[in-house]
Order: C-alpha cells, then structure tokens, then sequence
C-alpha cells in the first residue's frame, strides 16, 4: 500500500480538495461539530497551499462550492438550539471557512474585488453575530465576537492616511474573484434591510460603503480625506454608544463607547509628528471624554435617585 501511495501522482491541494468533499455527506449526516472544526482547519490549507505552491493557481471555484456547500449545516448548528460548547465551535468554524476563503482570494492580489471582501466579512460576521443573539436571548457568541474585533481593526487601520495611500490596485479581474464578495454582498445587504429601524447597526453595517468610497478618495490620491472621513465616522460611532447607554442606562454599553474614542485618541497621539501638538490634542480629547462621562454618570444617579 505504501509502494502505491508513492505511486500515486497528485499534491496535498488535490488531495485536501477530495476529502473535504468526501467530508460533507458525513458531515450533514451526522451533524457532526467535530467535522466542521476539522473542516475549517483543512479548508484554511486548501485556500492557501495553491497561492504557496510556485506556478499554481488557487481554483477559486471548487473552494468557493465547498464553502458554499458546508456553511448551511454550520449555521443551522450554530443558530440552533444545540449545546453551547457545538454552538460556539460551528461559529468558529464557519467565520474561519469564510476568512479563508476571501484570504486564498486576496492572496492573488492586484484586484479591486478581493480587497472589498474584507469590509463585507467584518460586517456580515458582526451582523451575523447579532441575528445569533437575538435567537438566544442576547447571549454573546463567537461570530458578534469575531465580527466586533475585525471590524475594529478595520476602521482603526481606516484612521491612518497611509492605510489609503497603499491602495493602488486596477479594476480588472477574472470573474472567480468575485464569488468571495458575491457570496457576501446579499447576505450583508439583506441583514442590513432587516436591522434598518436600529440606528446603531445599521451605521455599523454601512462601513462596506464608507470603505468604498475612501478608496475611491485614496485611488483619486485624496488620502487626507479619506483618513477625516474614516475618522469622523468612528468618532459618531464611540459618540453614539455613549449616547445609547446612557438612554438605555447599559454601563457595558458606555464602556464599549468610551474604549473606542481612547483607541481613536491614543492612535492619534501616535500618529502626530509635533510633540507640542499631540500633547495639546490627547490632552483635549482626554479631558472632554472625561467631562462627557462625568456627565453621564451624574444623570443617571439623579434618573436612580428620582425613580427610587
């Protein structure tokens, strides 16, 4: 057997490529968590061994399917009403299957597609996270988890006006690029239609657009503008958290607000060249965070004490 197997002409990608084929009737079978955690470990080989692999190119389509094909039984486990542990591992499992697949997707770079795959993972991801919640009474899960962290990352890269200035890709590119962001696009636009009436995740799910036009600014060489917009968005963002905990009386809420605003204060105290200016602007920022929380706290003691 042995003998034969050395015999044997093919490479790890076609061999991944065949059994996690061969993985999928099983999987959906048995409704197997293991299965799909062992999935999203081979599908991250599969969609990056075909870029590493010299004059290869990554087949854009069979991962596309198998990702299609798999992410069904991963939502219905992870939306379901399963135990908490196989709940959390579908969620793990199925934001690392659609990471890999727009990651083997950019690799190819030089595209303009790829790149605008990632701002629809972050959103769909958050939103998705959100949509588990509800169906769980509110409870925090692994996708709202992976969806708030890329995001963050995102819009705070989007802060810098170099993160702009890098962006100089062409408009072209063969039509497997799109499936990652086409996959996306629908179910981004179709929970965004659903969160409409809820300002806070609707402004969320709008950053694939505000990215879009920032690198259009950042294509145009208007980097500066783009890094203000960017900027200004996060700073409405922390803002509105604030507002909505304190009308809402959710501490957690707040402190989700005021984390963000330091991030954005502390990165652009690192950013400025001019110690005296960056001095004076953490400062400000600082102490009128400060004073805007002061504030807050203040009005909700007296909200406690009047309904007390």
């Amino acid at each position: 057997i042995v003998s034969q197997v050395y015999q044997c002409v093919g490479s790890l990608p076609d061999f991944l490529l065949l059994w996690l084929t061969l993985m999928i009737l099983p999987m959906y079978v048995f409704r197997s968590t293991a299965l799909s955690a062992v999935f999203a470990v081979a599908f991250f080989v599969l969609a990056t061994e075909y870029r590493w692999a010299l004059g290869s190119v990554p087949p854009d389509v069979p991962t596309f399917l198998l990702a299609l094909a798999v992410l069904p039984h991963m939502w219905h486990i992870a939306a379901g009403e399963y135990s908490g542990g196989a709940r959390q591992l579908n969620q793990l499992a199925a934001g690392a299957v659609l990471f890999c697949l727009v990651l083997g997707n950019s690799l190819r770079g030089g595209s303009l597609i790829p790149v605008l795959a990632w701002p629809l993972l972050c959103c769909v991801l958050l939103q998705a996270g959100w949509y588990a919640a509800e169906k769980r009474g509110g409870a925090m899960n692994a996708l709202r988890v992976l969806g708030a962290i890329g995001f963050l990352i995102m819009v705070m890269l989007g802060s810098f006006r170099e993160f702009w200035h890098e962006f100089r890709f062409h408009y072209d590119a063969a039509w497997p690029c799109w499936l990652p962001a086409g996959l996306l696009a629908p179910v981004w636009l179709g929970l965004a239609w659903r969160y409409r009436r809820s300002p806070g995740k609707l402004y969320a799910a709008l950053w694939p657009v505000l990215f879009l036009l920032c690198f259009q600014l950042g294509m145009a060489h208007f980097e500066l503008i783009a890094a203000l917009l960017v900027n200004l968005y996060v700073l409405i963002l922390g803002a509105g958290m604030l507002v909505s905990g304190f009308r809402t009386r959710s501490q957690w809420s707040m402190n989700r607000g005021l984390a963000v605003l330091m991030i954005l204060i502390f990165l652009r105290f690192c950013e400025s060249d001019d110690i005296l200016l960056r001095a004076f602007v953490f400062l400000g920022l600082g102490i009128a965070v400060g004073v805007t929380n002061l504030v807050f706290v203040r009005k909700l003691k007296k909200k406690e004490e009047a309904a007390a």
